[in-house]
């Protein structure tokens, strides 16, 4: 074979390979476009969803890596900015968080990051929390700071003398005067008086999907406080866990009958839902240790069970599991399904 056939079978390699290179930026660009064509699509059915008061179906996208979702989730953000619809997205990191922002800004619209309580030597004042440690523990233990140490610490409760809730104004008030706080030498809470406040009144919020709760769910126009609430279209950016496996002993079950125990000995004669959640959670619970103890299967009965007690401590408003009204404990673990109770807030996954 002559050299010219070299020449000539290596012209036709490079020819093809740059016919399928260009093939292939068409197929991406085609499908990019028709990434963002299906979600301006969705941003616009859930805009007519909420001017009818009815619920949109998820909208699942799978799509490889490069194909444009930052890009496409950046640009419906920037739509929505621009229409005043409020929307959340959710994402792994805060890395993320910060790419988010920016591409969202390059896009024309205005994104707020989310943070989370800092401590006070982390040069974020509107986020300082004053129990740090106590918090980060309370974490490492499956707790909510916000139900547990928040409720009872001074900064917190000082802050909820200007919540937006009259019920939640008098009971920080009934605490001050039981605890006697002197709220002029007691500074309230940074990130529950400032912080946080700022961060949910945005209309376009990024948001690491750890820090997803139910207050970021609706959105109030800060320029007119009396107009309803709206939903905020939900964007996640990758599937996440949203609970983990917690392991629970005897030891665990004894905890939660004592503290049964004492609910019953402040309940009033009259506090027939209380009452009706407290023997609900005592019968899921005995039913629980009855299963340890045999060491057998966990059974329908006792998942039944589970569901009736959290449903009853729901409608007692008893239910302080977690940051969400629709968190809950369960009693199996499906790691190849994903669930995400928010069916009135329709998410983008």
């Amino acid at each position: 074979m002559c050299k010219t056939d070299h020449i000539s079978n290596a012209d036709e390699v490079q020819q093809a390979a740059i016919s399928s290179a260009y093939a292939l930026e068409r197929a991406v660009s085609a499908a990019r476009k028709q990434l963002a064509r299906a979600l301006d699509g969705y941003l616009h059915a859930h805009l007519a969803s909420l001017a009818n008061k009815t619920a949109l179906r998820p909208l699942g996208v799978q799509a490889t890596t490069g194909m444009g979702k930052t890009w496409a989730a950046a640009v419906m953000a920037a739509v929505a900015y621009r229409l005043g619809i409020p929307l959340a997205i959710l994402v792994p990191t805060h890395n993320l968080v910060s790419e988010y922002v920016a591409a969202i800004r390059k896009e024309g619209g205005h994104a707020t990051p989310y943070h989370g309580r800092a401590a006070p030597d982390a040069g974020m004042p509107d986020h300082t929390c004053w129990r740090m440690d106590d918090v980060s523990a309370a974490g490492e233990r499956n707790h909510m700071p916000a139900s547990s140490i928040c409720r009872t610490c001074p900064h917190g409760v000082v802050a909820m003398l200007s919540h937006k809730s009259q019920e939640v104004r008098d009971r920080a008030q009934a605490e001050v005067a039981k605890r006697g706080i002197d709220t002029t030498k007691v500074a309230a809470c940074r990130f529950l008086s400032v912080g946080l406040p700022a961060q949910i009144s945005a209309q376009i919020l990024v948001a690491p999907i750890a820090a997803f709760s139910d207050a970021m769910t609706t959105w109030r126009d800060p320029a007119n406080l009396h107009a309803p609430p709206i939903r905020r279209l939900v964007i996640i950016d990758e599937l996440a866990s949203l609970g983990k496996i917690v392991p629970v002993s005897i030891k665990d079950c004894g905890v939660w009958l004592d503290k049964i125990a004492a609910v019953r000995t402040k309940l009033h004669s009259s506090d027939q839902v209380t009452r009706d959640a407290v023997d609900a959670a005592e019968i899921a619970i005995r039913m629980l240790v009855s299963t340890i103890n045999d060491q057998r299967a966990l059974d329908d009965a006792l998942r039944l069970a589970w569901t009736d007690a959290w449903k009853a401590a729901n409608a007692a408003q008893a239910a302080i599991g977690g940051t969400a009204r629709w968190e809950r404990p369960v009693l199996d673990d499906d790691t190849d399904s994903f669930f995400m109770a928010i069916c009135a807030h329709p998410p983008i996954v």
